[in-house]
C-alpha cells in the first residue's frame, strides 16, 4: 500500500474521530434536543408562578375586565378549567344570542331559542307570548344594532358552574299594534335605546359548549 493511501487513511480515522467527539459534545440537531427536566434551574417557572404570569399578560380576559378584579381571577379560572373557553369568542357569542332572543321572543316563536334558555325564562317568555295572543296584540321588533356589550360580573362555583353577567345596549325600533293593525305602544318610526342585564351560564366542565340564558334584568 502507497504511503499516500496510508496517510488518507489515517486521516479518515481522525476525522471520523473528531466528528464523534463533537456529536457526544453538541448534541445532534435533527430535532429538538431534549431536555432532562431533573436538572433545570429551580428558578425557572413551574406550576402557579408560570399561570400567574400568563393571566396577567391575557389580553382575551384584559381587553374586557381588570385581570386584578374579582371577575378578572374567575374568568382566569374559568379558562384553566376548559382550554378551549375564550372570554372573546363568549362575548361575541353572547351579542349574537342577545339579537336572536329578542327578535324571536317579540315574534312569539320560543321554540327557536328554547336549547339557550333556562326554564325559568322560557316560562317567563311564554307568559308574555301568552298574554299577547290571549289580546290580539302582536309585537314588532327590529334590531337596528348593538351598541354596547360589557361584561359586567364572572363567578364560578365549587362545581365548576359559571355564571358571566353582561350589560348589553341596543337601539331598535319596537311597537306593538292590535288586530287592527293600529299601533298602541311604541313607534314604528323612531329609534329607541334599551338597556338589558342579562346572566348566562354553563358547566364548564361539560363536553356541550352552549351557555344558557338564566337571567334577564335592567
Amino acid at each position: 500500500m502507497g504511503s499516500s493511501v496510508i496517510q488518507l487513511v489515517v486521516l479518515g480515522i481522525v476525522a471520523l474521530f473528531l466528528i464523534l467527539k463533537l456529536r457526544r459534545a453538541l448534541g445532534t440537531r435533527d430535532g429538538f434536543e431534549k431536555v432532562d427536566r431533573a436538572k433545570t434551574s429551580s428558578s425557572a417557572f413551574t406550576g402557579r408562578p408560570a399561570e400567574a404570569e400568563s393571566a396577567a399578560n391575557d389580553s382575551d380576559i384584559t381587553d374586557f375586565v381588570s385581570i386584578d378584579s374579582e371577575s378578572g381571577k374567575v374568568l382566569s379560572a374559568m379558562k384553566q378549567t376548559d382550554d378551549t373557553f375564550t372570554v372573546q369568542e363568549f362575548m361575541d357569542g353572547a351579542s349574537r344570542a342577545y339579537e336572536m332572543i329578542l327578535l324571536d321572543f317579540a315574534g312569539g316563536k320560543l321554540d327557536n331559542i328554547e336549547p339557550f334558555i333556562s326554564q325559568e325564562v322560557y316560562e317567563s317568555f311564554g307568559e308574555s307570548i301568552k298574554h299577547r295572543k290571549e289580546n290580539e296584540l302582536t309585537h314588532e321588533l327590529r334590531f337596528v344594532r348593538l351598541v354596547k356589550a360589557e361584561l359586567r360580573e364572572a363567578s364560578l362555583s365549587e362545581q365548576n358552574e359559571a355564571d358571566i353577567t353582561i350589560e348589553f345596549v341596543a337601539e331598535l325600533i319596537s311597537f306593538v299594534t292590535d288586530s287592527d293593525g293600529e299601533i298602541v305602544e311604541g313607534d314604528d318610526k323612531a329609534v329607541r335605546t334599551q338597556r338589558d342585564v342579562w346572566t348566562f351560564a354553563r358547566d364548564m366542565t361539560s363536553s356541550d359548549p352552549n351557555w344558557c340564558l338564566v337571567e334577564t334584568g335592567d
